[in-house]
């Protein structure tokens, strides 16, 4: 009886391991393609929303988000305004992580003159009063954020931001963001950007950004507890569009070296 006993127990926890790693697997599963649909809606300029607001602009000033005044307003119908890309902030050491949707200039100033740059774009998050198309979201199954690190400069970062492109002219002059299939620009947001970084009806500033990813190698490292580790890389080109990838580990030393966690 001992003996069939200590076998039970041998096997009930060879079974837990197995389902514990393959429901670890499912998160990076999960995390892997929500970064690749955060992609796919940015290069689309898909704003993927029920919630309807009205984006308008004046002069040269940025983007107001209001409620739609005298009925709902049809997303991507404001002259001026256009979806610009997300910003995804993971809060390190938690499951937690907001993925903020980004409107911006779509010309210059009101007589149509390209938007050449992130400052002349001037985005700001859509949120407003009583309007908030924030995306709250808690990684599963026991998942946790360890750190994010861009491996083309070899710092730490705080968030990314996938920002459509500024398509260039036949003359090879950079022009102005349009809500069509373009290329996807990833930037690394220095470490002092948080949630709180996000200010309403504020226009984030190009310096934040600073300057698109070239050949990017970012990677974000996760702790799924019972020894399991595992890493999200997001890389190529913005010439070649951005690709991802998971890996995960059951040795965190190997975590550390091959994952770059």
């Amino acid at each position: 009886m001992a003996i069939s006993g200590l076998m039970f127990v041998m096997a009930a926890l060879f079974v837990s391991g197995k389902q514990a790693n393959a429901e670890f697997k499912q998160g990076m599963n999960e995390i892997n393609t929500k970064v690749q649909q955060i992609i796919s809606d940015v290069g689309n300029g898909y704003y993927p929303s029920s919630e309807n607001f009205t984006c308008s602009v004046s002069g040269t000033s940025q983007p107001v988000i209001s409620p739609p005044s005298g009925g709902a307003t049809a997303k991507g119908s404001q002259y001026g305004c256009t979806f610009i890309g997300k910003i995804v902030v993971f809060d390190t050491n938690t499951s937690k992580y907001n993925v903020y949707s980004l409107a911006g200039r779509q010309y210059s100033d009101n007589n149509g003159s390209p938007v050449y740059t992130i400052t002349d774009a001037k985005p700001v998050a859509i949120i407003s009063d009583g309007i908030d198309t924030t995306e709250h979201n808690t990684l599963q199954w026991g998942l946790t954020v360890t750190g994010v690190k861009d491996y083309t400069t070899g710092s730490q970062i705080g968030a990314l931001a996938f920002l459509s492109s500024f398509p260039s002219d036949s003359s090879g002059a950079t022009g102005s963001v349009e809500s069509s299939s373009q290329t996807v620009q990833v930037y690394s947001l220095p470490t002092t950007f948080t949630d709180g970084s996000i200010v309403v009806g504020t226009p984030i500033s190009e310096a934040t950004f600073g300057s698109p990813v070239q050949n990017p190698h970012i990677v974000v490292c996760f702790d799924g507890g019972r020894g399991l580790y595992g890493a999200l890389t997001i890389g190529g080109s913005s010439g070649n569009g951005l690709s991802t990838d998971v890996q995960t580990y059951t040795d965190k030393a190997s975590w550390q070296s091959q994952g770059k966690c």
